[in-house]
């Protein structure tokens, strides 16, 4: 399979449900676990989604094995949650130093040690979480690749995987700025990978001897 920021998403049903937006890596099996969808232009939300509930991905088209309104039922991939503030920590400042207050939202977010301008409003934590599992990483396109001597080599563009295992086979990357020439280097190559760069276990000329991406 070949995992492309920016491929059509389509239900089992038929229906276009969004766009690849990233995808999720146990760095562990070197595997793709997930991927994530991003629904809407204006107002997007992000489905995280079971490598296993793909039938097909290539560089266009991600083929799902569920139908659109199953969507609903799985994770968004960031939910975000507004905490109560304990009484203990809540800071008054002294009335005759405090700025004039103007409330614009029901619910404002605040951070610890600041003081809160208007006692009289409830403050909140804002706090967001991952629906992804604990020790994944989420690589998207652009992600720095670098060599062994950390000399960016160039960026992520696609990832591949065999279709049974879901095991990562090859990292398709660009070189260059302007003319770019794409590369595939071997999961074999790579010593590390986190979420805004992949490290390779070879120096620079060794990318030399691949041949471009066909």
């Amino acid at each position: 399979m070949i995992f492309k920021q920016g491929a059509m998403v389509k239900s089992a049903d038929g229906q276009q449900v969004g766009q690849l937006n990233r995808v999720v890596i146990d760095p562990r099996t070197e595997s793709v676990s997930h991927v994530i969808v991003q629904r809407g232009f204006l107002f997007t939300d992000e489905r995280v989604i079971p490598v296993n509930l793909i039938a097909s991905a290539d560089e266009e088209n991600v083929d799902l094995r569920l139908d659109a309104e199953d969507l609903e039922d799985l994770p968004q991939f960031v939910e975000t949650n507004f905490i109560k503030v304990p009484e203990e920590e809540r800071v008054v400042p002294d009335a005759s130093q405090a700025a004039p207050f103007y409330p614009v939202a029901p619910m404002p977010t605040w951070r610890p040690g600041t003081p809160i301008a208007d006692p009289g409003i409830e403050p909140r934590i804002e706090q967001e979480e991952r629906h992804i599992p604990d020790d994944t990483v989420v690589v998207q396109k652009g992600a720095d690749v670098l060599a062994l001597n950390d000399e960016k080599v160039g960026d992520v563009e696609e990832v591949l995987t065999d279709p049974e295992s879901h095991r990562i086979t090859q990292f398709v990357i660009s070189e260059g700025l302007l003319l770019k020439e794409e590369k595939r280097v071997p999961i074999e190559w790579v010593s590390e990978i986190h979420e805004n760069e992949i490290r390779l276990a070879v120096g620079p000329k060794i990318l030399e001897y691949l041949p471009a991406n066909q």
